[in-house]
């Protein structure tokens, strides 16, 4: 069999640069070569690309090179370029086994891709926000060359496939260390044309059996510096897609678990690495993934079509679970879905919706948000797009635009994000704390510090914020503020008045007003990276709950190294919300006005009788 160890490696790596003609014409062929990569592997075609997988990494493999000749420029002017062929060729080859990045390999490759080098990354980004991604990516791209050769291995000497009949078909999936996977099955048909903007309608069924061993595309959306993008205007159009992993397809009555990802409803997609759901189900549960639309195809208004769009893809993808989750293992009477920031919102505002009755019996949310929209500013948001477009606000003139376009004008300068849940009186009737079911047990929680990760990523100037500006916006007393935490300065108040507003009050209000069980965390470990600068921030939950600290995500909350309080951390916060969703017991008491009790995650952990009861008295006449 082909061995990476062979004397092939030189002669398919890239040669030796001499002129600039000579670089220019190299670095072209490298991304030529690069954008094949993804065919070839899709294609399973060790004919198709250089005879062999592995040359497909191999031809990628060049920052190292491009660092040696010193030829930065040229590197970044082909960014985009470059990320996007990386991106897809990673979306290909996440489903790789774990012991994938373990290969025996490994010392082939770090001669090439030393761990710790930060390649291609100007000198003054070092230490910025980006730069941490940047280094990920790179360290990504050498586990990359590993990962293929581990492919190839896959192809050649047989992984165990399983075979799970659906309602629409039969899909095959792969067997791994005790999990089985199932990725990128359709449960609503594919985004063409005006369906962008229609309810999601029921998926094709097909003869034969479909291999459901990578994910989808990703849904359109914008791309998000410095996260690499996870859609291209080239991107396959069957993208509403679910992903199962289940510890025994044979088995049944296991609980289930659906995970809604964050993204500030602008962008994010299932098959980011930080959310495989093989750690999830290795604990007894069977995990579903799910695409689901965001950006305008999934909240912007229109008036000739469904309002909440996202919200209707996240309700038939829960149908399909209903339909479909006993076949891999799954208890369709014992679901629960959870959800992190605009994934949490929407967790919020299914278990307060009447169209979810029934389809789900516990929810969590990780940061809901306060990204609930009345029906006029949605309509404002999406009368100003039209305008900068120059078509009229209609599903059919919106259709026959290319989603880029729309990206490109969306959002407005200063703006986190323009889109949010709408309550159209319908679907969504209300703020939703103001409505939740109580049949739902509930589960929600926030972090300390949850600005500060949007404070650093929008490089805002923490001396010169306008505190009495905020406190204004929000409609909140900055005298009560000050008086609550005497002290704080005012980049401290800024920070707690955007976290309060934004996170922690709209998560405590939940459990605060459930009708039913509720139950709530806060988060308060501080990630050390920055210096300490995160703090206990927003997002950093997500890595702790799947156990997987690998990807863009990851590198920018724990950087190179994970430290073992977080790896401690991550058992004992996952195995609680496990818990919760098999039994309705996370390990702690429940939560009541008057009591408050509260899990505090951090190292060590608590039981805190209302830990933001400041705060919560100053927003009570809010709620």
């Amino acid at each position: 069999m082909w061995s990476v160890a062979s004397g092939q490696w030189r002669e398919l790596g890239p040669t030796c640069l001499h002129t600039d003609h000579d670089r220019d014409e190299e670095l072209d062929d490298r991304l030529d070569r690069a954008c094949g990569a993804e065919a070839a592997i899709k294609n399973d075609s060790a004919s198709a690309y250089g005879g062999h997988p592995v040359s497909c990494a191999v031809a990628l493999a060049n920052l190292d090179l491009i660092e040696r000749e010193g030829i930065y420029g040229q590197v970044l002017a082909r960014e985009s370029a470059f990320r996007s062929t990386l991106n897809r060729v990673l979306n290909v080859v996440a489903y790789l086994p774990k012991d994938a990045w373990a290969a025996e390999p490994v010392q082939q490759f770090d001669c090439v891709f030393p761990r710790s080098a930060p390649y291609w990354i100007p000198k003054p980004y070092i230490n910025s926000l980006q730069a941490a991604v940047e280094i990920q990516i790179v360290r990504t791209l050498f586990t990359l060359v590993r990962s293929c050769w581990r492919r190839w291995v896959m192809l050649n000497e047989g992984m165990q496939t399983i075979i799970v009949q659906t309602a629409q078909g039969a899909v095959r999936g792969r067997m791994d260390e005790g999990v089985g996977a199932f990725l990128g099955i359709p449960y609503a048909a594919p985004l063409n044309g005006i369906r962008r903007f229609q309810a999601p309608q029921q998926p094709q069924p097909w003869d034969g059996t479909r291999d459901a061993i990578a994910f989808s595309a990703a849904p359109p959306q914008a791309a998000m510096p410095p996260i690499p993008p996870l859609w291209h205007p080239a991107d396959d159009a069957d993208c509403l897609t679910v992903n199962v992993w289940t510890p025994d397809p044979g088995a049944s009555g296991l609980p289930v678990m659906v995970w809604f990802y964050g993204g500030a409803f602008i962008f994010g997609a299932a098959s980011q690495p930080e959310f495989d759901g093989a750690n999830l189900a290795r604990a007894g549960v069977v995990m579903v993934s799910l695409n689901y639309r965001t950006g305008f195809e999934g909240l912007g208004w229109l008036p000739d079509a469904p309002q909440n769009r996202a919200l209707l893809d996240q309700l038939a993808a829960l149908r399909w679970v209903q339909e479909n989750i006993a076949r891999f293992g799954g208890d369709p009477g014992n679901v629960t879905i959870f959800g992190q920031s605009a994934g949490a919102s929407a967790v919020a505002a299914l278990t307060a919706a009447e169209a979810g009755r029934g389809l789900f019996r516990r929810a969590i949310g990780q940061s809901v948000t306060a990204a609930f929209l009345p029906e006029e500013r949605a309509r404002g948001t999406a009368e100003r797009i039209a305008g900068a477009l120059g078509v009229p606000l209609t599903s059919e003139a919106f259709a026959d635009l290319a989603p880029e376009a729309i990206h490109a004008v969306q959002s407005t300068p200063g703006e986190v994000t323009p889109y949010g849940p709408v309550i159209d009186g319908n679907l969504v009737r209300d703020q939703p704390w103001r409505g939740l079911r109580a049949e739902v047990d509930l589960m929600t929680g926030f972090a300390r510090d949850e600005y500060r990760f949007f404070a650093m990523a929008m490089n805002e100037d923490l001396s010169a914020v306008d505190v009495a500006g905020v406190a204004a916006a929000h409609a909140v007393p900055l005298d009560a503020y000050r008086a609550a935490y005497p002290g704080a300065s005012d980049a401290d108040l800024y920070l707690l008045i955007q976290s309060d507003a934004f996170f922690r009050i709209p998560s405590m209000w939940c459990a605060q007003e459930h009708r039913g069980r509720s139950w709530c965390y806060e988060l308060t470990w501080p990630t050390p990276v920055f210096g300490g600068a995160l703090g206990a921030c927003h997002l950093l939950d997500v890595p702790l709950m799947f156990g997987n600290f690998r990807g863009p995500m990851a590198a920018m909350l724990f950087g190179d190294s994970v430290p073992r309080e977080a790896l401690e951390l991550a058992q004992e916060f996952s195995k609680s919300l496990t818990d919760f969703a098999s039994t309705g017991n996370p390990g702690w008491p429940e939560y009541r006005k008057g009591e408050a009790l509260t899990r505090i995650w951090d190292v060590p952990g608590s039981v805190a009788a209302d830990p933001v009861s400041a705060s919560r008295e100053i927003w009570e006449q809010k709620v």
